[in-house]
């Protein structure tokens, strides 16, 4: 709950125009398109920095917390000895509780953005006046905000929860290892999981593969609905000249039937290797590779996402901002420097609507999976001589 709040303010601090960065994002629109994108890129990077650290102290204090308070409470007879450390487990993901606790709130805020974006929208399409458009903008802009808050919110709890989760998957293999193998030596088995084992460090390669490979679908994704959707409205003016005379309406509902079909096609390919993925790799190089890509796919699949999230919210704001005119210099909407903004917030929508959000599902499918696979998992490790690719180096 002390988490919220304050991941909520260093995400506005980048994304509102009330603040240096995104002023600093519109000032480059005098310059040109390309100076936009690249210093929107770099606060995004920059943006990313405060989170993850405030992460990892929530992370070191709540373990710690943990480790002093539930320590004469938990009792496993598996990882007897090991009370501390589950303490301080629990510890954490007590913190992940907690900052669910808000979720109601958050969620509220995040339906701000959507409903805001298309008043704005439907003033535009139906010419209301200039005034009624500029009091929308400003909503829109906050509406921008608060996405880009709460998106910070979602990826921040994934992130404790999926640490979590990750512990989880360790404990069921410690588990289901007694179950086929017997007496199991848990210093062993943790002691395995050091990154000098190449097994681990080959499977933390695949997951942080696994995440640009689902950035790169996803952004692809936009590209080519994009091309086919302008194809569709340049047909259809190219046959219906009395479109842009307004004689004739426009074949809305074609336009929507391909966003919509492209958007299930696009996503099959990214889903499967999501799903594929952690099993594969556990079958052919052991859970130790699994638990490798988990950690891979964490530790890049955060900070990634909320540099997607904020860098998309400000190249937005950045263009809010010129057409509000809060800065004469910049010459308003339609000037130079606003077609310069246009450009950036035209890449900020993929990075903020689609890829960025797009992190948050994928780390909890792999932490999920390996979870509920981890038995099938060291049954076949066990039954093949520790992996695939063990049993196949021995033959």
């Amino acid at each position: 709950a002390v988490l919220a709040p304050i991941v909520l303010a260093l995400t506005g601090y980048y994304t509102h125009y009330t603040y240096k960065p995104v002023k600093s994002i519109a000032q480059q629109a005098k310059i040109s398109a390309a100076t936009v994108i690249v210093t929107g890129y770099s606060y995004g990077l920059l943006s990313a920095i405060p989170v993850v650290i405030l992460i990892a102290v929530v992370l070191g204090i709540t373990y710690v917390m943990g480790y002093f308070t539930f320590s004469h409470l938990v009792s496993e007879p598996l990882l007897s000895g090991y009370s501390g450390f589950l303490a301080g487990i629990y510890g954490t993901a007590l913190a992940s509780v907690g900052l669910l606790s808000v979720a109601g709130i958050i969620i509220t805020a995040d339906s701000f953005g959507p409903v805001s974006d298309n008043a704005a929208g439907v003033a535009e399409m139906a010419s209301l006046p200039e005034d009624v458009r500029e009091r929308l903008d400003v909503l829109d802009a906050v509406g921008n905000t608060t996405k880009a808050t709460t998106k910070g919110y979602a990826i921040s709890s994934a992130a404790l929860a999926a640490l979590v989760l990750f512990i989880g998957f360790i404990f069921e293999v410690l588990k289901v290892s007694q179950t086929y193998v017997g007496n199991v030596d848990v210093s062993a088995v943790l002691g395995s999981l050091m990154v000098v084992n190449p097994n681990v460090l080959i499977g933390a390669l695949i997951g942080v593969t696994v995440v640009y490979f689902l950035a790169s679908r996803t952004l692809g994704a936009v590209g080519r609905t994009a091309m086919e959707i302008v194809e569709e409205i340049r047909r259809q003016f190219r046959e219906h000249p009395g479109i842009m005379e307004w004689k004739e309406k426009p074949d809305y509902a074609r336009v929507v039937d391909i966003a919509t079909r492209r958007a299930l096609a696009e996503f099959m390919t990214p889903v499967v290797v999501a799903i594929v993925a952690p099993i594969v790799v556990g079958l052919i190089l052991g859970w130790q590779a699994m638990a490798g890509l988990i950690l891979g796919a964490i530790l890049v699949g955060v900070p990634r996402a909320l540099l997607m999230a904020n860098a998309g919210a400000a190249w937005d704001n950045a263009k809010k901002y010129i057409e509000a005119k809060l800065d004469p210099s910049l010459g308003g909407k339609g000037s130079e420097a606003h077609k310069a903004a246009v450009v950036g917030d035209t890449v900020g929508d993929p990075f903020k609507d689609t890829t960025g959000p797009s992190m948050n599902p994928l780390i909890k499918v792999l932490n999920t999976l390996s979870v509920v696979f981890a038995p099938l998992i060291i049954a076949a490790n066990v039954a093949l001589g520790v992996s695939l690719i063990h049993g196949l180096l021995a033959l």
